[in-house]
């Protein structure tokens, strides 16, 4: 949140010497004779007194002072307004705009007012009200630099980031040394995605306050999203030394350390978390709520789930439990998919029921049924997209982002939400330039969730539940009468209020059983995935693979994607092809990696024997990478999707076991591109029998290669019609769902 800046009226008669005689009577009389005394100097000394317990921090001696003065009957400007910053800080907006306001009555160019006001109206969520009172205060003084700063804080609010940056800026050209008005700019540069500059802003913010404990944390954000994770760490160790109770550091150290693989110092600052605010339910699940990404056995698997469970019927138990608004808590669902058991559902169903219960997380609106009621008449179809991912160098981007643009040829009324993470990246350039509706949500998910709300929206679709933990949050609610999740992250919701999932027609009807949602089956895979081309000026050297001697075996998937089960399939490919190697891509946690080397290491000599780990690199890169394996491997459980089609644009065979796999996107794919004998394996033995089959006959290989080439260009990539399915769909289940409200509407 940005810093918001007060303007105080201090002290100002300096002529007065009058020492004030507390001693002489209680607090009361003193001040009945002193505004009864006829001496104006003497009246300007008590509110100079009253002025100075307020610069001083003694909020109690001030506000006994201003309360008094105003009972008494002063009609004093500065007292109305100082009183008025009081009550604001003290949450009593409403209270507090009654008294600017009189303030301003008083004093029609009191500049100072007009800016207070400006903030109490933005804390009442007049947002537009509070731009106008703030820029008469600027008008009324043009070297006003607070006013200039707080404006910034506005236009950020209204989701104006340029704007709100040229204001910080003058802000800081009036005020060289202005603290605040940095920091608040490095919120700017980091919502705009630009980590540098936020980097260097920040440190200007410390550079003019040491103790600025906000930007010390921010900053520790900043430096983990580069990657500087000792750094990040020094940083958030320096908030909590300015600021010992600052839990929003403390609540990052426990992140960080999680994501260096320091569990016990995770644990040891979710613990003070948890003592400072017990009930908190956001400090709660980030401390109990959490899988390890890599498992380095099947027993693990299951002692994390059951953990996980006894955990979520903790928070049943307790109706103490709070939910202070605007937190983003992880429930690490993400990591589920990966574990192939098969009671996903029932804990997903749980978790949703448990924490949806808590006051402040879902949004019950009473006025849901009217505004249901109204969408009878609406001719076009109101449609919302939400996804944290709608970026095009992420699979999610790469799978729907050309879906939702060819829906604009049809009569959808069509709106695109942007959630705060998302503007971090360059990559939605492609859907603002697309979109005329597009709507940059709030960084609380409950804000948000209004906003959506108040859009009356027929379907709000969300491609990848379970990947967002602010999208999931939003999910919770029935912010539209129909509520859509897909393949992005192939997982159901849990989520009673989420009614369909889109899929293809490969998921077998035994699949319906492990969804919340009702499956929708669409005749192909739901994407339309353009042609991936190599960038040739971006490829760098160094991630070239020599292949001239070694049959490369393209593993390029995150690692937490590798079962414990799958190790011994990998082990017998690699015993079983001689001149194998194995490609694997880093971590971008180094942790990570280490643990499944370890694993590995205690397995088997061979899997570390004849595996590559390459470092992190560019699309472009990585794509050059998978074009130099001469096989790609489909992992078993969760298969993938985005490695799927760049191995189709490069003709490599990609091995896929689709029993028991969440995706099934390489199975349908095949499929969809009429291959005549895909290598879709039908036992953990044929997966190994493919592997080896390709190694073994090059003349097959080479034919295979320029088979995929050909059908995928033809059948696979660029899919222009898929977008019908989704109109056909929108269109279907909003007739049914406005024909059961008009049926129930005629009843009442």
């Amino acid at each position: 949140m940005p810093e918001k800046n007060s303007n105080l009226n201090k002290n100002t008669n300096k002529a007065t010497t009058f020492t004030v005689p507390f001693s002489l009577g209680k607090f009361e009389e003193y001040l009945a004779i002193s505004i009864n005394n006829s001496s104006k100097s003497y009246k300007e000394e008590i509110i100079n007194q009253a002025f100075k317990f307020h610069s001083q921090g003694n909020i109690k001696e001030a506000s006994k002072y201003y309360r008094y003065l105003i009972k008494r009957g002063l009609n004093d400007h500065r007292v109305f307004s100082n009183y008025g910053v009081i009550l604001k800080d003290n949450g009593k907006s409403e209270e507090a705009e009654i008294l600017t306001r009189k303030a301003i009555k008083l004093k029609p160019d009191f500049a100072n007012a007009y800016a207070n006001l400006g903030l109490i109206l933005l804390d009442l969520g007049k947002s537009k009200e509070a731009e106008i009172s703030t820029r008469k205060a600027i008008k009324l003084k043009p070297d006003f630099a607070n006013a200039y700063s707080n404006l910034g804080n506005i236009l950020y609010t209204l989701g104006e980031l340029k704007e709100a940056e040229l204001s910080y800026k003058k802000a800081i050209k009036l005020k060289p040394n202005f603290a605040n008005a940095y920091y608040n700019l490095a919120n700017i540069f980091r919502d705009l995605g630009n980590p540098k500059e936020a980097e260097f802003f920040y440190l200007k913010a410390i550079e003019y306050k040491p103790d600025h404990a906000k930007a010390y944390s921010n900053l520790g954000n900043i430096l983990r999203e580069l990657g500087n994770l000792k750094e990040a760490e020094l940083s958030y160790l320096k908030a909590i030394k300015y600021k010992p109770d600052y839990t929003d550091a403390y609540c990052n150290l426990g992140i960080l350390s999680k994501d260096m693989g320091k569990k016990e110092e995770a644990n040891k600052y979710n613990s003070i978390l948890l003592e400072k605010e017990p009930n908190n339910i956001f400090f709660f699940i980030n401390a109990k709520l959490n899988f390890s990404p890599i498992m380095s056995n099947n027993k693990q698997i299951d002692i994390e789930r059951e953990k996980y469970q006894k955990e979520l019927y903790k928070i049943k138990d307790r109706n103490e439990m709070y939910y202070k608004s605007g937190g983003v808590f992880n429930t690490d669902i993400f990591f589920l998919a990966y574990q192939n058991r098969s009671n996903d559902k029932q804990i997903l169903e749980l978790l949703s029921n448990t924490i949806s219960k808590i006051k402040g997380i879902a949004n019950n609106n009473s006025n849901l049924q009217e505004r249901k009621y109204s969408k009878l008449k609406r001719k076009r179809i109101k449609v919302g997209i939400c996804s944290e991912y709608l970026r095009d160098n992420h699979t999610v981007g790469k799978l729907y982002i050309n879906v939702l643009i060819d829906l604009l040829k049809t009569d959808i009324d069509m709106r695109i939400y942007i959630p705060p993470e998302l503007r971090k990246y360059s990559g939605p350039s492609i859907i603002r330039n697309s979109f005329n509706s597009i709507i940059d949500l709030p960084e609380s998910p409950i804000d948000a969730q209004e906003i959506i709300l108040n859009d009356n929206l027929d379907i709000l679709f969300y491609p990848d539940i379970g990947m967002s933990s602010y999208t999931y949050i939003l999910a919770l609610s029935k912010l539209a009468t129909i509520q859509v999740n897909s393949l992005g992250h192939a997982n159901t919701s849990g989520i009673n209020n989420i009614d369909y999932f889109i899929t293809s027609d490969i998921e077998p009807t035994e699949s319906d059983n492990n969804y919340t949602e009702d499956l929708v089956r669409f005749p192909r895979l739901p994407f339309n995935y353009s042609v991936p081309k190599i960038n040739k000026s971006r490829l760098s050297t160094e991630t070239k693979i020599n292949f001239e001697n070694n049959f490369n075996i393209g593993l390029l998937q995150s690692l937490y994607k590798l079962h414990p089960d799958y190790d011994k399939i990998l082990e017998s490919i690699l015993l079983e092809i001689k001149d194998s190697r194995l490609i694997l891509i880093k971590d971008k946690y180094d942790y990570r990696t280490k643990i499944l080397k370890d694993r590995w290491e205690k397995r088997s000599e061979v899997l570390l024997e004849k595996s590559i780990f390459l470092n992190r690199m560019s699309s472009d890169d990585y794509m050059n990478t998978s074009k130099s394996c001469h096989i790609m491997l489909d992992p078993f459980y969760f298969g993938s999707g985005n490695t799927f089609y760049e191995s189709m644009a490069f003709g490599i065979p990609f091995i896929t076991y689709p029993n028991n796999q969440k995706t099934k996107i390489a199975s349908a794919g095949y499929k969809q591109m009429k291959l005549k004998n895909p290598p879709i394996a039908t036992s953990p033995n044929d997966y190994i029998r493919w592997c080896k089959l390709y190694s073994n006959n090059r003349s097959l290989l080479i034919q295979t290669k320029n088979e995929i080439i050909e059908k995928a260009n033809k059948y696979l990539f660029n899919d222009r019609e898929i977008y019908k399915e989704y109109y056909r769909f929108f269109c279907e289940a909003t007739k049914n769902s406005r024909k059961k409200k008009k049926e129930a509407y005629l009843h009442e």
